[in-house]
């Protein structure tokens, strides 16, 4: 029931802050387009503002340009090594392919409250 009202929801796009915010901002890199409609609206409708980026290339530049961003949520290594390359201090959660050494890593499949609270605990350090 919450992933069908989530996949319905997310149809509609959820577009960056306008204006400077004072909720958390998160960079979700995901190739796979439904995923990452679902979880750009998990996300956003707990408090985070969320950019979305579907290729490595993409995440890298949202990062490079973004006035603010408090973690990056990311499906592969390939996302994480090119957005560290211009925010190399951003806070990180993995969430596919293998464990990458001294990155919080969450493995699929996740419920939506554990991918919440685990971006929450990623930004706290």
């Amino acid at each position: 029931r919450e992933l069908s009202g989530l996949l319905r929801a997310a149809s509609e796009k959820v577009a960056p802050p306008a204006t400077p915010t004072s909720r958390p901002v998160v960079l979700l890199a995901d190739e796979d387009v439904q995923l990452r409609m679902i979880t750009r609206r998990a996300l956003a409708t707990r408090g985070l503002d969320v950019l979305d980026a579907a290729s490595p290339a993409e995440a890298r530049a949202i990062a490079a340009g973004a006035e603010r961003l408090d973690a990056l949520v990311a499906s592969n290594s390939e996302a994480i090594a090119a957005v560290r390359a211009v925010r190399p201090s951003l806070p990180v959660l993995a969430t596919g392919g293998l464990p990458n050494g001294g990155v919080p890593f969450l493995p699929k499949p996740f419920t939506l409250k554990q991918l919440v609270g685990a971006v929450k605990e990623t930004m706290r350090g």
